[in-house]
């Protein structure tokens, strides 16, 4: 009778173990299918997201499309007003905008006398090519695509005084080009006004070697912001529209700076 107790007992222990070892395996089995339910989850949520990325790399490729298309078409328009700016200071042909200019100066023919791309962009060489000469015309070109510059009827002189200048009561300021786009204008100074008769002032050892009263003026060197346009000079000169000006901004970097002898 005991050995028969003891054989039942035992096997209900291997049954209890038994039940035991399946509710391990049975949670075991819950948790994993929990995992995969996360993991199915969160595949869906990257199924999504890979889809929403793929359309998003598509709109940034069309967009990179574009502005690679934008710049092509900048790149052109850059080296068009390159081959306009070269053009433009060929000053005997009746093809360019300076071919207006004869009309204000009323001089048939135009020789160039100094080119900083030749010459150099120093005091001592313009001021010395410029030097007593009369009916002179200046030219800057910016970095901006900007032209403009001046016109003197008298000899111009070089004096040691800074507060001196050359004195002409026909010459004017004007402008051809601002921004690359057409801005012509010819501006005299006005009648009455304070300083009347300064045109341009060269003094030896100045920083402004090329100052024209009230509308402009240069310092070495080029390719540095050092040229400056004066944003009220139409308190000083005829015919001009409040917000006129040489430039888009006040101060500006001049690349090229020519100057005609006129005849």
């Amino acid at each position: 009778m005991d050995e028969e107790n003891k054989t039942l007992e035992s096997e209900g222990i291997r049954e209890e173990s038994k039940d035991g070892e399946e509710e391990k395996i049975m949670i075991k089995i819950k948790s994993i299918n929990k995992q995969i339910m996360k993991m199915k989850e969160r595949m869906e949520i990257l199924n999504r997201r890979e889809k929403e990325l793929k359309e998003e790399l598509g709109n940034v490729t069309s967009e990179i499309d574009a502005v690679k298309e934008e710049k092509r078409e900048i790149g052109m328009i850059e080296e068009n007003k390159k081959k306009q700016m070269k053009e433009i200071v060929k000053m005997n042909s009746n093809k360019t905008p300076l071919f207006s200019i004869k009309s204000w100066t009323n001089c048939e023919k135009f020789e160039m006398i100094y080119d900083s791309d030749t010459m150099g962009f120093n005091q001592r060489t313009f001021q010395s090519t410029v030097y007593g000469r009369k009916n002179i015309l200046g030219m800057v070109i910016t970095k901006n695509n900007d032209i403009f510059g001046s016109f003197h009827t008298v000899p111009i002189k070089i004096i040691s005084s800074d507060m001196n200048w050359t004195n002409d009561n026909d010459f004017f300021v004007y402008s051809i080009m601002k921004d690359g786009y057409q801005n012509y204008g010819c501006y005299q100074k006005k009648e009455g006004v304070y300083c009347k008769l300064r045109s341009i002032r060269m003094v030896f050892d100045d920083e402004t070697f090329y100052r024209v009263n009230n509308a402009f003026y240069l310092r070495p060197y080029l390719y540095e912001k050092k040229g400056k346009t004066w944003d009220d000079f139409n308190k000083d000169y005829d015919d001009i529209d409040k917000n006129m000006s040489f430039t888009t901004t006040l101060g500006f970097t001049p690349i090229r700076v020519l100057v005609y002898q006129c005849f």
